[in-house]
């Protein structure tokens, strides 16, 4: 059980990860870090961490819900079938 727990979490954060790290890049090629520290007055690379856990937090949720709708459903009570266990009484 915990292994799949492990699993099911790294499936999310894994890909979450890597795009983040694209994200990053594409986003801070366009804008300058500084121009988004007007009040905080953070270095570079305070905002590039900070940018990239703000992407990072964006994609697990994404890979998070995704692996949510995978699931399959719950069967319908159409769908269930019942055994009956008639033993050997009836011969």
């Amino acid at each position: 059980m915990q292994r799949l727990t492990v699993q099911t979490v790294m499936w999310a954060m894994w890909p979450a990860f890597l795009t983040a790290i694209c994200a990053e890049v594409v986003f801070f090629a366009i804008f300058d870090p500084l121009d988004f520290n007007m009040r905080l007055n953070l270095s570079r690379e305070a905002v590039y961490t900070l940018g990239f856990v703000a992407f990072w937090l964006l994609g697990a949720m994404s890979s998070a819900l995704t692996l949510f709708l995978q699931r399959p459903p719950a069967p319908q009570a159409s769908e269930m079938t019942a055994t009956i266990d008639v033993g050997d009484d009836w011969r």
